[in-house]
């Protein structure tokens, strides 16, 4: 009788132990509480639907973003497609997101306009966790909404910087490709500090993270999305970000973010403070932004 308790007990420990791992995959998102829609206020500003989420069941199935473009219509919408729980696609109508993977982790990300690729990003894992990813996009490609967005599933920051780096390069009229490394150090189950080698334009970004004690919605969600403002690959929600540059050695950028509302430990709403530092020799001058976030979920 003892033998068939020992038996079933390690049965039971082996069925725990593979039900853990097999939610350990890349690619599988399924928060506890499932975003619908999110609003965004700029300082001084009235409060805007920026994002409506569609679901079906447990799956998301698209992100609406809404027009925010007081001159033209910067509307589009990301649709999602499954093999079985993992994301396999992500398309904006023009170009699509491809992910592949080996076993429970991802590969790769290869990025199409039709039949052309246009992109690559190729990932490398310390155990369980994504520690390098190795990018690759096309000039035509980085003047595109999608290239913004593809890069805020790496951290927002990245994306913003990236869109002007991007602009700047297209007033310039650089062709060919451009390629960078990103790379990741964690403490526990957050990012501690994530890398950005631009290797064509010779430009490295550093981002150093803390972070609260609340959850963060977008965890394990590796999309686009515009007002995602939370480090996709840490469960936690940010408190600090710092921000370095090595094109602007003088310069340095510090968020701060606060939480006034919350539910279960998921945001309701995030209060992002942005401070520009400036040093030219004996001067300092600071910029200050403020920009609020409302996340509304599903019942």
């Amino acid at each position: 009788m003892k033998s068939i308790k020992k038996i079933a007990m390690a049965a039971l420990v082996c069925a725990v132990v593979i039900g853990l791992t097999s939610c350990n995959k890349d690619g599988v998102y399924k928060p506890k509480e499932k975003i619908a829609k999110i609003y965004v206020q700029n300082e001084g500003q009235d409060k805007v639907l920026t994002e409506t989420w569609d679901w079906d069941g447990k799956l998301l199935m698209s992100i609406k973003h809404a027009d925010t473009d007081p001159i033209g219509d910067n509307s589009y919408t990301e649709t999602f497609t499954y093999d079985k729980k993992q994301v396999k696609s992500i398309s904006d109508g023009t170009y699509t997101m491809t992910y592949n993977y080996d076993g429970r982790f991802f590969d790769n990300i290869k990025i199409t306009e039709g039949s052309d690729e246009v992109g690559t990003m190729k990932f490398t894992h310390d155990g369980k966790l994504v520690s390098k990813i190795d990018i690759t996009l096309d000039d035509e490609f980085m003047k595109s909404q999608m290239a913004e967005s593809a890069m805020r599933f790496i951290a927002p920051e990245f994306a913003c910087d990236f869109g002007k780096i991007m602009q700047a390069e297209a007033l310039r009229g650089c062709k060919g490709k451009t390629e960078m490394v990103v790379t990741f150090e964690y403490d526990g189950a957050n990012v501690e500090k994530a890398t950005m080698r631009n290797n064509t334009a010779n430009v490295e970004q550093v981002f150093t993270y803390t972070y609260s004690d609340y959850m963060n919605p977008f965890y394990k969600l590796f999309n686009n999305g515009d007002e995602n403002n939370g480090y996709n690959q840490s469960k936690n929600a940010p408190a600090t970000i710092h921000q370095t540059n090595s094109a602007w050695n003088n310069t340095t950028w510090d968020y701060t973010y606060t939480y006034p509302s919350v539910d279960h430990k998921y945001p309701t709403q995030m209060t992002e403070q942005k401070v520009t530092t400036q040093v030219i020799g004996n001067m300092t001058n600071t910029i200050n932004n403020m920009t609020s976030y409302f996340y509304e979920y599903n019942d």
